[in-house]
């Protein structure tokens, strides 16, 4: 299996979204805020050129952890990370991390930090990232921690 990861648009991360991370809810929730802003970037993962994951990266210029790093860290959240669920389990969701890991490194990025679905708390651990704080409940799409990594 040869996975390709490559930048897209924020319209081709929403069907993955809609598939994967908002089943049954109104499409409008596949928008994230922030989508369109020129320090955002969305990657995607092809295999035999179909798309099967997706991740969407944001610059928060300000502390988001503020109960970790009291001076200012440029900081990037990964939001709506997500592999079509018949490709689940073969790392793809990694490859996605380690890409944007190496652009956010050399764009000297400090901090990369996200709010993870409960689930998927053992994968990032995986990844080298810690969990901050108690879980917290996010609509519309439930149980979540927040988790962070030092780059």
């Amino acid at each position: 299996m040869s996975i390709i990861i490559k930048e897209i648009l924020a319209e081709q991360t929403r069907e993955i979204r809609q598939t994967v991370l908002r089943q049954g809810l109104p499409a409008a929730t596949t928008i994230f805020k922030g989508d369109e802003l020129e320090t955002t970037f969305h990657l995607g993962a092809f295999e035999k050129n179909k798309l099967v994951g997706i991740a969407t990266y944001l610059f928060k210029n300000k502390s988001a952890i503020q109960e970790l790093f009291s001076d200012e860290k440029f900081m990037y959240q990964l939001r709506g990370m997500a592999v079509m669920e018949n490709e689940q389990g073969k790392g793809i969701g990694k490859k996605l991390v380690e890409f944007a890991e190496c652009r956010l490194k050399e764009d000297q990025i400090d901090v990369l930090w996200f709010h993870a679905r409960t689930s998927a708390v053992p994968f990032y651990e995986k990844q080298g990232y810690q969990t901050v704080g108690e879980e917290l409940d996010l609509e519309p799409a439930g149980p979540h921690f927040k988790m962070y990594k030092e780059l």
